[in-house]
């Protein structure tokens, strides 16, 4: 008895197709299959449009579109790294050798052989099962409240939740990235970058800090030397500085 064929569950396809009747018949094939259709659009336009406008996995491509090839949207999709494939009357010599190697179906289509095709191309979900989460740097301290006040102080950061008994403290910071300040016993232990955050001018961000306190570190060492406090990597400018706690924080800019 033959396997059945793999689920698409969780896969944004793209579909770009021109013949009414195969359009419709691929839409209800892929989404009995568990997937999501973006589209399905009849033109070049169009599919360019929704290409941009639209999140997707993969792409199911026609190739001629009433006479215009679906060139152009093929090498967007290769140039971002996406897999697609074509579905066409077209044969492999027919067209350019740049998509020699990606995969095609004749129409009329095999189900199975298009299912099973999709579900090679597609990114693996392990890989990516991270990818779109919300992430969290953690800041370790010593003393919480002495921590707290420095990152007031001299940061201007206030927590947007704390907890109970200096038990942590949330922030938001730019970009909607969260950073955890919490009480260990190993604050300030890491030799590395804990966190940097991007200055568009680096000399005024240094001098403002400083009128605070904040002293910045000298690296004199194979590959990184400090000016001033300041290494420069082309159009880079990185400095460092330690909190209240020891860990080391960046200040770049031109990144």
């Amino acid at each position: 008895m033959p396997a059945p064929p793999p689920r698409l569950d969780g896969l944004r396809i793209l579909v770009v197709e021109d013949e009414f009747l195969v359009s419709i018949a691929l839409e209800d094939d892929l989404r009995e299959a568990g997937a999501t259709v973006v589209g399905p659009f009849n033109d070049l336009e169009s599919g360019l449009d929704g290409a941009a406008r639209e999140p997707f996995d993969l792409a199911v491509l026609d190739v001629n579109l009433n006479g215009t090839m679906i060139y152009p949207l093929a090498d967007a999709i290769m140039a971002s790294a996406l897999p697609l494939m074509f579905l066409s009357g077209y044969g492999g010599a027919d067209m350019p050798q740049r998509f020699a190697a990606l995969p095609r179906l004749a129409k009329p289509y095999d189900l199975r052989r298009l299912i099973d095709t999709i579900a090679r191309l597609a990114p693996s979900k392990e890989s990516a099962m991270l990818k779109d989460r919300p992430a969290t740097a953690m800041i370790p301290a010593k003393d919480f409240a002495r921590a707290r006040g420095w990152y007031a102080d001299k940061l201007g950061l206030t927590p947007s939740e704390e907890f109970p008994d200096g038990g942590g403290a949330v922030y938001v910071l730019g970009g909607g990235l969260r950073a955890f300040l919490y009480p260990t016993e190993y604050a300030g232990t890491a030799q590395h970058t804990l966190l940097s955050f991007d200055s568009p001018d680096l000399a005024a961000d240094m001098q403002a800090l400083r009128a605070k306190g904040v002293s910045f570190l000298d690296y004199d060492l194979p590959g990184l030397k400090t000016v001033d406090g300041v290494a420069t990597f082309g159009p880079v400018k990185n400095a460092w500085a330690r909190d209240s706690e020891g860990n080391i924080l960046g200040f770049v800019q031109g990144m």
